[in-house]
Formats: structure tokens, C-alpha cells, sequence
């Protein structure tokens, strides 16, 4: 309900985010933070554009779907609610996708079951123009960045090579009374030096705090003093 330009439906996932409290293995995780595991009799995710939030959203050129599985994996490909693709992957140890090419307006993956198999998203694409990926990881500090496998890191450049990086940070990291944010600068170099060395070939654009307003004793709504200190 809070993505408006796609219609986003599935069922019989584990979803696993870097902000879980517990049971996340950090080893699994993809450049998202998140990795998803299928759950109960089968699993299906499914993508369908639409036109009631703004025009040429209603259909895209590229779907995919990418995953890791160490052994052979059956997946299947619903476009437009017609005909299935069946797709039968060999297994590697590498981070692999496959993907349907087409007008593709309405698009659903289907897979077994297997908790051994890890998968980290679907895609849908145009062949032209500006993809965007937006990767949201509300409540965290951008330090868990670090924790992400650098092999990780660099099979899914591999798979979908990102010609620049925006990394938005901070807002949540302003405190009341706190005027001092060193520390947040020193460990945040490091999570941006760790990410160029993964994506070499990659620029990078840092997108600082934005504004963030308390409410003062008279009852109006000002700008935190801090964020400047920021």
C-alpha cells in the first residue's frame, strides 16, 4: 500500500531483514539487507503495473527474479496471466537470476519450497533510460552496511552493475542535546570505503540529512538546532 506505481502481491515467504532483532544470518544477506526464504507448500510473488498513479507504469520490457541456490531449482514465470515459462537452474554458489522479456504487464514466480534456497528480490525493468533501486532500511544506522559480505556485495555489481550509489543518511542518528556527531562521520567512512572497494567502477553520491523540526513551547514546529551541527 505504500508503493502506489506497482500492485505487489505474494505468500509462503520468511522475510529476514538486517533489522531483525534475531535470527538473521548475516551471511545471506544481499546489497538490500534483506534476503527471503520460501515457506509452506509453495511460494509465489507477483509484480502488476497500473496506470491510476501516473502514465507508463502499466508495463515494463525486463522482469527477473534473482536468488541462490547450491543445487537445481525449478522456478516458474507467469506473464500477463497467461502462458507459464518454466525455468530449470543448475545450482551454483553464486548469486544467479533469470529473467522474461517482453510487454510484460502482470508478472508471478512461483517456486518449491526449499529452505535452503535464498532469494533477494524481483526486478522490473525497462531496456532504456534510468533504473532506479531503492533499497530502504528504516530504523538503522547505515552501519549494518559493513556487515554485508563483500563476495555478496560484488556478485550482485556483477548482476546488475550500478553506475552510481546514493547514499542517504542520518536523519534518525539526530538526537536532542547531542552536538557532537564525530563519531557518526568516522564510522560512516568507513561503511562508504567498504562499499567502493565491492563497486569499484561505481560513483558515489553522499546525500546528507535532511530537515528534521521539534515542537517548540510556544507550540510552533522549528528546525532541530542540531541538524546544523549535523
Amino acid at each position: 500500500g505504500f508503493r502506489p506505481t506497482v500492485i505487489h502481491t505474494f505468500s509462503g515467504w520468511n522475510s529476514h531483514s538486517v533489522t531483525d532483532k534475531k535470527g538473521f544470518n548475516y551471511n545471506k544477506q544481499s546489497i538490500a539487507g534483506h534476503y527471503f526464504v520460501p515457506v509452506g507448500e509453495s511460494a509465489f510473488v507477483e509484480l502488476r503495473g497500473q496506470k491510476k498513479y501516473s502514465s507508463h507504469l502499466d508495463t515494463c520490457k525486463v522482469a527477473s527474479v534473482l536468488f541462490k541456490s547450491s543445487h537445481p531449482l525449478s522456478l516458474t514465470a507467469k506473464l500477463n496471466n497467461q502462458e507459464s515459462i518454466p525455468f530449470n537452474i543448475e545450482g551454483s554458489s553464486e548469486l544467479q537470476s533469470v529473467r522474461v522479456d517482453g510487454n510484460v504487464g502482470r508478472i508471478r514466480w512461483t517456486t518449491a519450497v526449499d529452505s535452503a534456497v535464498v532469494f533477494y528480490g524481483t526486478t522490473m525493468d525497462g531496456n532504456d533510460g534510468v533504473v532506479l533501486d531503492n533499497f530502504s532500511l528504516r530504523g538503522s544506522s547505515g552501519y549494518s552496511l559493513m556487515s554485508i559480505p563483500t563476495n555478496n556485495l560484488v556478485e550482485f555489481n556483477a548482476l546488475r552493475p550500478y553506475d552510481l550509489i546514493i547514499i542517504q543518511y542520518g536523519l534518525n542518528v539526530v538526537a536532542e542535546g547531542v552536538y557532537d556527531y564525530n563519531y557518526y562521520r568516522i564510522q560512516m567512512n568507513k561503511v562508504i570505503n567498504y562499499l567502493k572497494q565491492s563497486c569499484p567502477n561505481t560513483g558515489f553520491l553522499i546525500l546528507s540529512v535532511g530537515d528534521r523540526d521539534y515542537k517548540t513551547e510556544e507550540g510552533t514546529y522549528e528546525t532541530m538546532p542540531e541538524i546544523k551541527y549535523f
